[in-house]
This record gives structure tokens, sequence and C-alpha cells, in this order.
């Protein structure tokens, strides 16, 4: 399953060198999202990173932006990124063993 999902920001973004006030997210279900996502992260930050830093790449992995654009929202906005990503409850999930099925699940849990 794969759908895009537009989010106006309430402050716009550098993206490139143009700021824009909207991004597109690709909502994807593949793994190879979640592979390049942690590809990036690894890239960006190092191999001590976070959920948090996984799912930042993840965002710009689904919007096709850089991961300082991702970095340079604010709150309020990456919270829409958050909630359109997980709108059909896919990422509040959580697996068998007890930990949560994504980077974001771990976010929401402790809001």
């Amino acid at each position: 399953m794969s759908d895009i999902r537009s989010i106006t920001l309430d402050t716009p973004v550098d993206v490139d060198g143009q700021k824009t006030s909207q991004l597109s997210l690709r909502v994807s279900r593949k793994v190879r999202d979640r592979l390049a996502a942690a590809r990036l992260a690894r890239e960006s930050y190092g191999r001590e990173h976070g959920n948090e830093e996984t799912e930042i790449c993840l965002f710009a992995v689904l919007a096709g932006v850089p991961v300082q654009s991702i970095e340079e929202l604010e709150i309020a906005d990456y919270a829409k990124l958050q909630e359109a990503y997980a709108g059909d409850g896919f990422l509040s999930r959580s697996s068998n063993s007890g930990e949560p099925s994504s980077p974001s699940a771990a976010t929401q849990a402790g809001d």
C-alpha cells in the first residue's frame, strides 16, 4: 500500500534552496523504505543513532527531501508528518515482543 499525503506546513522550510510550505509524503508500507531510512541514518548520524534519527530519515526518504529539511521543521509541522504517516494506525501497533513496530511508535507512546 502506498499513497501520497500532502502536508501544509505552518512555517515554510528550506528544501534545496527553495522555501516550501507543503511537503508530499509518500506513505509506504515497504521494507525497502525502512532499510533506506536506516542506511541514511547511519550515513547522517553515525552508528549510534536512535529511533528519532531513523524516523527523521524515514520522513526525508518518503518526502524526497534532504534530512536537513526535516530537521529544520517546527515541532508542530513535524507532528503533522507523524500524524499523516500514522493516520491508519499502522505505526501504533506493537510487535509480539512488546517493542514498538517503528521509531514513531516509541515517540507517540511518550506523548
